[in-house]
This record gives C-alpha cells, sequence and structure tokens, in this order.
C-alpha cells in the first residue's frame, strides 16, 4: 500500500470532467479558518490546506498501465470524493474506484456530491448513485448522506463545505461558522477600503481615546466631515409645517387662546410643553394613542408658541423637535405614515440647524441619527416600500452615530443606540435580500452587546439589547440556514429574557417575548425534525400561547403577527400528520385574525404580507381562494418583479405566481431566492413541491 501523498481522490465519469475540475480547484484552493487549523478533527488534526487532490481523468492522462497508477493513487488518498449523475453511475470506472477504496478499510471516508439526476428516480436511468456507492458488504442498498451542488438543494457553496467538512473530520456547522467568521472579517476590509466615512471613525466605535490630543484631532477631522456632509444650513427658510400657527390665522388664534397660552410666560410655556409631554408619553405607555396624540399636539403647539417668541435659540428649537418626534411616533403607531413622514421631516429638519450650529454637539449629532432611523423604519414597513431609500437612511444613522462616539468616546449610551442602529442597517439590508451584509451587521450588533454585557453584566438594558440581539441575528441564520447557531442563539435570548422577566416581578411584557422565543425555536425545529416527535410539544405550545394572550390583554402588532404566523406553523404541522379538521379550523382563526389586524393598519406591510400568505395557504389546499376580498387584494399583489426584492417578497411572490399560474416567473422568483442563498426551510420544501427547484 502506497504512502498517504493525497489529501483527496475525485472519481467520476468524462462526462462530468468540468465538475472535477471545479472541485479540484475549489478543494487545492481552500484555506482552512485559522482558529480550526491544529484542533482535533475525527481523522486527526485539521491541516492549514487541503492540497494536494488527485483527479483521475485528467492526472492519469500519461499512465502507461491506468490500472496500476489507479490502485496507487487510492492507496495514497486519505478521502475518496464520488461525483454523483446519472453518466457515474452507469460508469465501471467510477464503481470499481469505489469498491476498491472499500477494500483498503476507509468506506468511512468516502463522500458523495450530487451534481445531476436524482437519489430516488422514478426513472432509472435517472440514478444517480452508482451501484458500488449505495451497495453493502451483505448486497443490502442503502442511501449515503450526500452533499447537493445543484441550485434548488445545498449550491455549490454549501456542498463544497460539506465536502470540506467531511474531509477534514469536523461538524459542517463549526467549519459554516469559521467560514462566516472569515466573510464577515473580510467584509469588514472591504468596508474600510471603500467608505471613506468608515474610515474615518470605524477604528474609534470600540475604543477610547488614549490622549486629549488625539480627541482634538479627531474632533477637527470630524467638524471639517460634518461641514461637508451638511454644507451651510444657516440660512434655512423657515422650517415647513410650522408657519401653519401663524398669528394671522383666526382659527388658530382661537385655538392657542383656548390652551391659555397668553397667560403664560416663557418659563411656565416650557413647563406647560414638558408636563403635556409626560403625559402623553404615559398614555402612548398604556397604548391610549388617541388620549397621547392629543397631549403630544398640545405640546407641540406649546413648544410653537415659545420657538414664535424666543426665535432660534438652542433651548426652542430642541424641545421642538422633541415635540415633533412625538407626534410622528404616535403617527406611526397608528399606521398614519404619511402624518408622521411629515412630524419626522419638520424634526431633522430642526436638528440639523442644531448640528450647524455646533458640529461638535455630539448629542445634537446623535439626534438626527435618530431622525434618520425613523425615516428609514418608516420607508421599511410601507406597504411599497423604496428599499434603497431606506438602506440609504439606516446607513446614514450608523455614520452618525460614529460620529457622535469620536466627539464623546466615552459614552456607554451612544454605543448602545449603535447596536440598535446596527441591526436596523441589518433589517435593511435584507429587504434587498443581501443575506451576507444582514448577517455581518447583526453579527457586528452582537459582538458589540456582548462587550457592553461584560462590563456591566448587572445593566437591564444591556441584557435587552443583547438578548434582542441575538434573536435579530437567529433570525437571519435560519434563512441560509444555520440551524444549530440560530436555536443557540434564540436559546440564550430566552434565557435573558426570562432571568429580567423573574427579576422584574415576572414582568408579563418580558415573559411574553420569552416564550415567543421559545416559539421561533420550535418553528425552526418543525422543520428540522420528525414531525410526529413534535406535536405533542407543539400542542402544549399552543395552548401556553392562549393563555399568556389573555393575561397578555393588548399585544402589540407585530407580537400579534408572530402569534399569526405561528399559528399558521401550527396548521401546516396539523394538515401534514392528517389532523385536517384541526388545520383547517386553526387556519380559519388565523385568516379572521390577521384581516382584523391589516384593515386597523392597511399602509403595514408586514400584515399584507402575513395575510397573503394565509390566503396562498387556503387556496393550496382548497384550490380557491377564500372570498372576493383575497381575490381583489392578490389580483395586482408583488406582480411587478422589481418590488419583490426582498427575501420575503421573492419567497411570497413565488407562491402567488403558482397560484396564477405563471410557474416560469415562479421559477424566476426561485432561482432569485437561491441565488441570493436564501434556503428558509419552509420555502425549499415548496420550492420542491411544485419543481421549481429542477
Amino acid at each position: 500500500m502506497g504512502s498517504i501523498r493525497y489529501k483527496a481522490f475525485i472519481s467520476y465519469s468524462h462526462g462530468d470532467r468540468d465538475w472535477g475540475a471545479w472541485l479540484q480547484r475549489a478543494l487545492e484552493t481552500y484555506r482552512v479558518p485559522r482558529r480550526l487549523v491544529g484542533t482535533r478533527g475525527e481523522f486527526g488534526d485539521v491541516p492549514r490546506r487541503l492540497t494536494p487532490v488527485f483527479r483521475d481523468r485528467e492526472d492519469l492522462s500519461s499512465a502507461s498501465d491506468l490500472t496500476v497508477k489507479v490502485k496507487d493513487s487510492l492507496e495514497s488518498a486519505e478521502s475518496l470524493v464520488v461525483i454523483c449523475s446519472p453518466a457515474a453511475a452507469q460508469s465501471s470506472w467510477v464503481n470499481e474506484e469505489i469498491d476498491y477504496f472499500k477494500s483498503l478499510g476507509r468506506e468511512s471516508r468516502i463522500f458523495a456530491l450530487i451534481v445531476d439526476g436524482d437519489p430516488q428516480p422514478s426513472d432509472p436511468e435517472q440514478q444517480c448513485f452508482p451501484s458500488a456507492l449505495i451497495r453493502n458488504q451483505d448486497g443490502t442498498v442503502r442511501e449515503p448522506l450526500a452533499a447537493d451542488a445543484r441550485k434548488w438543494a445545498d449550491g455549490k457553496l454549501l456542498a463544497k463545505l460539506k465536502i470540506i467538512a467531511g474531509i477534514l473530520g469536523i461538524r459542517l456547522d463549526e467549519l459554516r461558522r469559521r467560514n462566516m467568521q472569515r466573510r464577515r472579517r473580510n467584509l469588514a476590509i472591504g468596508a474600510v477600503l471603500t467608505l471613506a466615512m468608515l474610515a474615518l471613525t470605524g477604528t474609534l466605535l470600540f475604543t477610547t481615546l488614549s490622549s486629549q490630543k488625539e480627541v482634538r484631532m479627531q474632533r477637527s477631522s470630524t467638524e471639517e466631515l460634518l461641514s461637508y456632509m451638511l454644507g451651510n444650513l444657516k440660512q434655512l427658510n423657515p422650517i415647513v409645517g410650522l408657519e401653519v400657527l401663524g398669528q394671522e390665522d383666526e382659527q388658530i388664534k382661537q385655538y392657542l387662546a383656548s390652551l391659555g397660552f397668553d397667560q403664560l410666560d416663557s418659563e411656565q410655556l416650557i413647563q406647560q410643553g414638558l408636563e403635556w409631554r409626560e403625559r402623553g408619553q404615559s398614555a402612548h405607555e398604556r397604548g391610549q394613542y388617541d388620549e397621547a396624540m392629543d397631549k403630544f399636539q398640545r405640546s407641540r403647539a406649546a413648544f410653537i408658541e415659545y420657538y414664535q417668541r424666543d426665535g432660534n435659540t438652542t433651548q426652542a428649537l430642541f424641545e421642538l423637535g422633541q415635540a415633533e418626534f412625538w407626534v410622528g411616533y404616535v403617527h406611526f403607531d397608528m399606521g398614519d405614515f404619511d402624518q408622521a413622514n411629515e412630524s419626522f421631516l419638520r424634526y431633522g429638519a430642526i436638528t440639523r440647524r442644531l448640528v450647524n450650529a455646533d458640529p461638535n454637539d455630539a448629542k445634537m449629532v446623535m439626534e438626527l441619527s435618530y431622525t434618520l432611523t425613523n425615516l428609514g423604519a418608516l420607508e421599511r414597513v410601507r406597504a411599497n416600500p423604496d428599499s434603497d431609500k431606506a438602506l440609504r437612511l439606516m446607513q446614514s444613522s450608523v455614520q452618525y452615530k460614529q460620529i457622535a462616539l469620536v466627539l464623546d468616546p466615552g459614552n456607554e449610551t451612544y454605543r448602545k443606540d449603535l447596536t440598535r442602529s446596527l441591526a436596523f442597517l441589518a433589517d435593511a439590508w435584507l429587504d434587498s435580500c443581501d443575506l451576507g451584509k444582514a448577517i455581518n451587521f447583526r453579527q457586528q450588533a452582537v459582538d458589540l452587546a456582548r462587550e457592553l454585557y461584560a462590563s456591566e453584566p448587572e445593566n437591564v438594558d444591556v441584557k435587552l439589547e443583547l438578548a434582542y440581539g441575538l434573536s435579530g441575528l437567529a433570525s437571519v441564520q435560519k434563512l441560509i440556514p444555520v440551524t444549530d447557531q440560530a436555536l443557540a442563539n434564540l436559546r440564550e435570548s430566552r434565557d435573558l429574557l426570562e432571568q429580567l422577566s423573574i427579576e422584574d416581578d415576572g414582568n408579563l411584557t418580558l415573559r411574553w417575548h420569552a416564550f415567543l422565543r421559545g416559539i421561533r425555536m420550535l418553528k425552526i425545529r418543525m422543520w428540522n425534525e420528525p414531525s410526529t416527535d413534535l406535536w405533542p410539544e407543539v400542542k402544549t405550545a399552543r395552548e401556553k400561547m392562549e393563555i399568556l394572550g389573555k393575561d397578555k390583554k393588548a399585544l402589540d402588532f407585530e407580537s400579534s403577527i408572530e402569534t399569526a404566523d405561528f399559528l399558521l406553523q401550527y396548521s401546516l404541522m396539523a394538515q401534514k400528520l392528517g389532523h385536517h379538521l384541526e388545520a383547517e379550523r386553526v387556519l380559519g382563526s388565523v385568516m379572521a385574525k390577521l384581516t382584523t389586524l391589516a384593515s386597523e393598519k392597511p399602509e403595514n406591510r408586514l400584515g399584507n404580507q402575513m395575510l397573503a400568505r394565509v390566503w396562498w395557504e387556503h387556496w393550496a389546499r382548497k384550490g380557491v381562494l377564500p372570498n372576493q376580498q383575497a381575490v381583489s387584494t392578490l389580483e395586482n399583489y408583488l406582480v411587478d418583479p422589481e418590488k419583490a426584492r426582498s427575501c420575503n417578497d421573492a419567497d411570497l411572490a413565488a407562491r402567488l405566481e403558482i397560484m396564477r399560474g405563471n410557474n416560469s416567473l415562479a421559477s424566476d422568483y426561485t432561482l432569485y431566492l437561491l441565488e441570493k442563498g436564501y434556503f428558509e426551510p419552509e420555502f425549499v420544501d415548496f420550492c420542491s413541491s411544485y419543481h421549481l427547484c429542477d
């Protein structure tokens, strides 16, 4: 037997020579992540490189005795990788190579890569596995575990990692996690090279400046940068919208008189405005939006009066900006997006004046970041969002927070806010279905939250940031999917929230959010574990949800949507396991709840998406839509491929095109998602069911 020289021997038919060349190149150019090198794998220490790799159809071209050369090469190889296709299944050469490698006692080190055909075909001509690969010594047949390089299955990247993990003798999740860390590092390096803004401020995000000299130098650079970004705003025209309370309007004069402003001096006016704001905040926290709006509108009127008396003073502008923000916030929560946009724009215009007056005021720079975040969040939830606009706003928000940290490097509040902005930016990238950037910024947010948690382990706000950051990261990981990591992050998030709930005397909101993290874990497991084993656990979770939902009398909109999503999954599992009456009853209940939610917030994309998804499921089961509302709504819903850019939109659009009978366009949406790396398990199941992945 020859000494070991090759990390792998690639066996394939002549018709798959391009795949053989691709795999040899992929293996030999792959650099094992540094943190894995030297660790112990199943077959020994993990090496730095997978070289050399023997590719028989090329490397044997000059051999005078092919049989001798093949046997020598097989004896010299640690692993055998078989490229599986109908051509390979019919190749006597490939079968002989497999049999000989088995005879060397290395059957456990044979790995399969599917490139064409079918492992369980109805047509024997499409069998992709060579008989030697699936035949046991006793003559029985088994289907081996295999990587599948076809677009609709693993794709080339995941298939390559599966093969590499097998050769190295390590878990796939460990290799993917380290590979993703390296990719994030490369993305970060690329960002520093391409974004001048981040090059200026990024290096100071997580460290304090070591001397006052460095602080002064950095502030000087930042001031120049701000001047460039903002331009000269000192000569702005009056802030649009504020002149509506001009004293010449008789109706306005009566309104102001009814509020008693003419009886108050400036100091009393400020106190009255702040008192109304506080009462509005209290009503908002209770979910009493009409009362909150009344108080915030009164507060806004008080500060407009104060602004008109005192002019462009810092205090007058700041308080007026805060008043505009709170009015916009309630409009946002009530679903009045256009009115919210007007208030947020006025808030931003006021804040830009303050920043221009003193570019070194970190607090005002943060205020400008907040208004950009608000406008970006507002754009994202619209029924027909401008994804590019939302992304630009979120990127700018992060940049201004970075500048604020340069101006005030020791401010822990700003660091916490940056954590949240990174998460918002990740979600904006999801709206363009860029999973790489989404997971990159989500991971950055978690890394920063962990750093803050390590320095302040008892800080409640820091714990919350980490808990929400972890569940946000998991929401992206499940789309790839990196199942083990998603479950681990959700578990840690749930445990943190449960701990905080206990510390806060059983805080119901925290208990509810902890429960929802457990529900997300269950939904992931539904598509990765045998359904029959999970059914009792799923039923128990549904019962617990009903109890908690009654205790928590008023669920917020997103929690209501997430509850509906779980019940949809419950219905899907009941349908799959033959509980058809239960599945139909729950689906009808979900449809009714979502119809109400969508009617309450007709401009909210999340509610519309979820309702359309439930209508699709009704059609998939019965072949008809449930009512005329569904027919008329879906007729023109997600019909423009340019508007279905987010992963969620494209996923739903593919289903709706199947319903409309346009399988070709459904295939286009599917290809778009698969090329983006979107392999959400439920979507893959749909994709296979309708043969869109072939």
